[in-house]
């Protein structure tokens, strides 16, 4: 359901933020205590002590619930009544029954015999224990095992506004009336707050709902409505709804609104409506997800070979909703924008449609995976979401191949997996049942590492077996609860038909990805005529061994379409002689084809330099998903392994006037940043930017500056990359392209269609300066915030000027945050921007202190300072602020840290980087460098001052000693 599906439907809530691709809505799902609380008013209760664990004791269990709920929500009233009759059977002796709720007042608690209408104790006493939401009902006796009792509660509470529980939502109408609405959230622990009940995923039970409600309202649930009447007051509805099958409580859910619906097309089994407000609806805002529900659930019926169990399914869009969607049985409630598709919205159409597309598929996953079978406890919440993020993707990919949506296992997430695991994570199957920490189970091991570990099992097995191993496992555990010992089992018993003689165990292979945090970096070396491989875990290892499936593809055999393992390594290394896996001696061997394994690969230098080779004379060799994934892998070959440097990285950008792929330059991106941090402001920057601007380029004059109606998604995200980097490049037809659409959302005042910074690059000296003073005294101006984050890229000295007297001027709106993000992005901007801003900071740095926090804003300016005379000059400052106690010794000693660090990179890889542009010469007789005449640079379209290279030695020794001595002032 949740994290991914929150990362992903964000980019569709554009109307409240505006991010990630992924998730452009980052919801944090937590629980947030209500206001409505308990008190002295509930009926004979008594309070007991914090019990050890935050389980039920499973002494008793619930056969069906039935309840009744009334509300007048529709008059802005948000109180609600409730009564529960819980059906259960004692399993174990005991004079107690202990069950969840949370935020309610009991009124009275009756106990029946379950077999015949006798009342057992009427007005029973209770406990409760508020820590552990438990609910503790005293029996008047000890009942024995299977003893069936009827537990008639009778409660009240209010609508959460929180987003939790039985919550109330609103919206605003065309006449700016705002309505109220009432909806539900339950997962993970809430289920409590609408009714007491045994609230945990391993425990399911019938129910049957009725909701008395307005007449101008409707109620809809997980069932059908199978009755409805009027109460005696004829102002009221009845609604009864059918019994649902035996589900979890967390899956309960109803709606009671005026929201209206659109039918879904006739490609559907079953009946399915969408809904949301009256406006969406009648604008057919629901009309896009109507036409794609059906083939979603059509088509994971036919690969899972299990029907959807229920005769209808509706998707609610809401207004009030913490997350991206929840995945109730017959009833998935969404975040409105996550389903209805608004055309008016500033946002590509494709992408917009392939979120609604993922979020539907992801939720519709559930009703098999968490709903069909869910897990015993939240411990394997991934047997939840891990199978939801597999088929977010997967799905989509066989209704939709066009939209290639399994490319986002590349793009987003496997990259949120890596570095989920990477923070020190807790494996898969780690047990916890904190209320608290429970949510924890919903992040990035959860969703994004369990769907790579599952996906790479997928493949490993081959599709075909892998799904008939689901269809094992889904049938045999069919409405029940699971561990994932269950779906070792499904595939196992697959695996074998398929393979009768085969030695794998599917149980030992999984449970090593799945009790183990952290995933492995497998090395390869060249090691004589054999090659070595060796796994440990990144980045800090415990002697974790990992079950991997090796395959790859060699220089002699480049074949990137058999995803199957040529090898399985179990231990912490092993030798293979070359011959055996069609390698060569001085070829290239690349692993991990399409990224199917959840692992990074280090190469050696002279496997990468092989790989670099080929990349430059045909890179089509290798596949694209290949090529994208040696862009992260040579980033981090450079930055982690040194295996590489990074000459070796601006060598292989060569090729990327001819890179047409998308998924490589935004995999390339991070070597791009890494490299652009670096060499900024030194002599050798002015050439970065040529090789960028050179790259970039061609591509630019084939899919143009703008978006077209139509064109396909791939064609859109190569402009974007291209052109956020020619523009950074400073190329002027980038500029002025920006600066004319700029000019006209400046004269019309519509909606802005084209990146600020790189329109601001040129702007006019009298426009600067009405933005400036629009944005330092109106904090409700149009795109505020992008054009504050805008204004420091100027290339216009006096503009610059301009901005550092605002950022003085204390007259203005502007707060402390404010500023100092003013001054880091001139630095960050240009050259220009940089020596003008130290220069500033040097002049009035007592004044800044005043208006900024100066630490914060040096610090992070200290990774732009890469070069001398900028370093001393920068040392120089930080060294008079500490004097002059603005900032504490402490936090010049990290400032300065940060600044070595650069020095360590360019100590690293100046050298390299002065002869790949030709500046420096390497004689075979001396181990001397010798400096040549420097080539005229590529003229740019502004006059960026850069500094003049001497010797990589003499610039490096001079740097160092810079820092030396500022650090040697901490001490004195």
């Amino acid at each position: 359901m949740k994290l991914f599906v929150i990362i992903l439907s964000a980019y569709l809530a554009i109307s409240s933020v505006c991010s990630n691709p992924v998730d452009k809505r980052l919801r944090n799902k937590g629980t947030i205590e209500g206001k409505f609380r308990f008190n002295e008013y509930d009926a004979i209760y008594l309070k007991l002590e914090e019990p050890t664990t935050y389980r039920l004791p499973n002494d008793s269990i619930p056969i069906n619930y039935e309840i009744n709920l009334t509300t007048n929500v529709h008059k802005k009233d948000f109180n609600f009544t409730g009564k529960v009759k819980i059906r259960i059977k004692i399993v174990e002796p005991t004079d107690k029954i202990t069950l969840h709720y949370k935020s309610i007042t009991i009124n009275k608690i009756d106990i029946w015999n379950g077999l015949q209408p006798a009342p057992i104790l009427l007005n029973a006493s209770f406990n409760y224990i508020e820590s552990h939401d438990f609910l503790i009902i005293n029996l008047p006796n000890i009942f024995n095992k299977d003893t069936e009792l009827l537990i008639n509660i009778a409660y009240h509470g209010q609508l959460r506004d929180d987003g939790g529980g039985f919550y109330r939502g609103s919206y605003k109408t065309e006449e700016e009336v705002i309505k109220y609405y009432g909806a539900t959230q339950f997962e993970v622990t809430d289920a409590r707050h609408a009714f007491p009940c045994y609230d945990e995923p391993g425990i399911r039970a019938e129910m049957t709902l009725t909701i008395i409600h307005d007449k101008s309202y409707s109620a809809i649930s997980n069932t059908d409505v199978v009755e409805q009447i009027e109460d005696e007051t004829g102002n009221y509805w009845i609604t009864i709804f059918a019994t649902t099958p035996k589900m979890q409580t967390y899956l309960l859910a109803f709606v009671i609104s005026d929201f209206e619906y659109v039918n879904s097309t006739e490609t559907s089994r079953i009946p399915q409506r969408i809904y949301g407000v009256p406006k969406a609806i009648r604008e057919g805002q629901g009309d896009f997800a109507a036409n794609v529900v059906g083939q979603i659930l059509g088509k994971l019926e036919e690969i899972l070979d299990v029907k959807y169990p229920l005769s209808k399914m509706d998707h609610v869009a809401l207004t009030t909703f913490n997350f991206g969607a929840m995945e109730n049985m017959g009833l998935i409630t969404y975040f409105h924008n996550s389903l209805l598709l608004d055309s008016s919205l500033p946002i590509n159409l494709i992408e917009y449609e392939n979120g609604i597309i993922s979020i539907i598929s992801h939720e519709y996953a559930h009703q098999w995976f968490g709903n069909i079978v869910s897990p015993i406890w939240w411990q394997y919440t991934w047997l939840n979401e891990g199978f939801a993020t597999l088929f977010t993707e997967y799905i989509p990919q066989i209704v939709y191949p066009e939209r290639g949506s399994m490319r986002n296992f590349h793009t987003s997430v496997m990259p949120m997996a890596f570095a989920s695991d990477e923070m020190g994570s807790w494996a898969m199957n780690q047990y916890t049942e904190d209320p608290v920490k429970l949510w924890d189970k919903f992040g990035g091991i959860g969703y994004s590492k369990s769907g790579c570990v599952l996906r790479m099992f997928m493949e490993v097995m081959t599709e075909p077996v892998f799904l008939k191993g689901l269809n094992y496992y889904l049938t045999h555990n069919y409405m029940k609860a699971a561990t994932p010992a269950e779906l070792h089992a499904g595939l196992q018993k697959a695996y074998n038909e398929e393979y009768p003689t085969n030695t794998l165990d599917i149980s030992e292979l999984m449970y090593t990805w799945e009790n183990q945090p952290g995933y492995p970096l497998i090395s390869v070396t060249v090691s004589g005529s054999d090659l070595l491989f060796s796994q440990q875990r990144y980045p800090e290892s415990d002697n974790e061994i990992y079950s991997v499936p090796l395959t790859f593809a060699t220089q002699s055999k480049p074949d990137f379409t058999d995803k199957t393992p040529k090898i399985w390594l179990r231990t912490q290394s092993l030798q293979v002689p070359q011959t055996m896996i069609s390698y060569d001696p001085n070829n290239w061997i690349v692993l991990n084809i399409d990224q199917v394994g959840y692992y990074r690969v280090d190469y050696d230098t002279s496997l990468w330099h092989s790989i670099i080779n080929q990349l430059l004379v045909n890179h089509s060799v290798i596949n694209p998903i290949n090529r994208a994934v040696l862009q992260n892998e040579l980033y981090l070959g450079c930055t982690e392994f040194n295996r590489v440097n990074a000459a070796d990285g601006l060598r292989l950008l060569s090729y990327f006037g001819v890179e047409t792929e998308s998924i490589v330059w935004n995999a390339a991106v991070l070597t791009l940043k890494d490299l652009n941090e670096h060499l900024f402001g030194t002599a050798v920057y002015e050439q970065f930017l040529g090789i960028i601007k050179g790259i970039t380029k061609p591509h630019l004059k084939v899919v143009g500056y703008d978006f077209m109606d139509g064109e396909d998604l791939e064609k859109s995200d190569l402009r974007s990359v291209t052109k956020t980097w020619n523009c950074m490049a400073l190329d002027d037809d980038c500029f002025h392209n920006e600066y004319e659409k700029f000019l006209d959302f400046f004269e019309n005042q519509d909606v802005a269609n084209f990146d600020f910074c790189n329109a601001l690059r040129i702007v006019d000296k009298d426009i600067f300066k009405d933005l400036l003073g629009q944005v330092a005294s109106n904090d409700k101006y149009p795109y505020r915030n992008q054009i504050l984050k805008s204004l420091g890229c100027s290339l216009d000295p006096e503009n610059l000027e301009k901005l550092f007297g605002e950022i003085l001027n204390i007259e203005n709106i502007l707060d402390s945050d404010e500023r100092g993000s003013l001054l880091q992005e001139v630095v960050s901007k240009s050259v220009l921007g940089l020596e003008m801003s130290l220069e500033f900071i040097e002049e009035s740095y007592a004044a800044l202190s005043i208006v900024l926090d100066l630490y914060e804003t040096m610090y992070k300016i200290a990774s732009f300072i890469n070069s001398d005379p900028k370093t001393s000059t920068f040392v120089s400052i930080i060294n008079k602020l500490q004097t002059e106690d603005l900032i504490s010794t402490e936090n010049q000693q990290k400032i300065l840290d940060r600044v070595a660090k650069n020095t360590k990179w360019i100590e690293r890889n100046y050298h390299d980087i002065l002869v790949h542009f030709g500046l420096l010469q390497t004689t075979t007789t001396t181990a001397f460098t010798t400096l040549v005449s420097e080539p005229q640079p590529t003229q740019l379209s502004t006059n960026i001052p850069v500094t003049t290279p001497n010797s990589a030695s003499s610039f490096i020794l001079q740097i160092n000693l810079i820092i030396i001595c500022g650090l040697l002032s901490i001490n004195s």
